[in-house]
C-alpha cells in the first residue's frame, strides 16, 4: 500500500514536473515571438 502511494506520488510529480516545463516553455516561445 505504501509503495503504491509513493508510486503514485512519484508519477504526479514527474507529471506536474512536466506540465510546469511545457507551459513555462510555451510562455517563453510567445513572449519571444517563435
Amino acid at each position: 500500500m505504501l509503495n503504491h502511494i509513493g508510486f503514485a506520488g512519484r508519477i504526479m510529480l514527474i507529471l506536474m514536473i512536466l506540465v510546469k516545463y511545457f507551459f513555462t516553455k510555451k510562455v517563453i516561445l510567445c513572449l519571444f515571438g517563435y
